[in-house]
């Protein structure tokens, strides 16, 4: 969802308009093999399964550029949820925002769940070839210099990961 001039307008990846206009929530979720992340996935997976139904005004895929945002261009990267779509923007050095491809909690760190780690494990290794300097994380502080570095260095649990996929 975004919100340009003041009104709210739905973009998304056509693998999750159906979900989003459906008013269905979350697909099952693998979480790491955290203890914490287990239990988060455990709690999160008895909550509501309904939401109010959005229309989806716009569909968004791998490559698209939003006529919002000059240099903007969407990156489909699947994992967390099969839709997800990251957004680089090519202006002031690069901007990257990475949807939910990783969280910054003590240093940026894999999901505590995903829909499918194989295909995550996968756009992260696309995503850490992108070049930016500040990084705008979903959950918790963004990156204000040196993200690319600092997305590279990631502390990725990818053993465990690919053992529960």
């Amino acid at each position: 969802m975004l919100l340009t001039g003041g009104q709210q307008v739905e973009w998304t990846h056509p693998i999750d308009a159906p979900r989003i206009e459906a008013g269905t929530t979350m697909r099952p979720m693998t979480p790491s093999r955290v203890v914490r992340n287990r239990l988060l996935v455990k709690v999160l997976g008895k909550c509501a399964r309904q939401v109010e139904p959005s229309k989806v005004d716009r569909l968004i895929e791998d490559g698209d550029s939003p006529d919002f945002a000059h240099g903007m261009t969407a990156l489909h990267v699947p994992g967390h949820c099969a839709g997800q779509v990251a957004l680089p923007w090519r202006r002031d050095g690069g901007s990257f925002f990475t949807a939910d491809a990783c969280v910054n909690r003590s240093g940026l760190q894999f999901a505590a769940a995903t829909e499918d780690p194989r295909p995550a494990l996968t756009s992260l290794a696309r995503l850490v070839k992108l070049k930016f300097v500040k990084a705008c994380v979903v959950h918790r502080p963004r990156i204000l210099s040196s993200g690319a570095q600092k997305f590279r260095r990631m502390n990725f649990d990818t053993l465990n990961l690919i053992r529960t996929a």
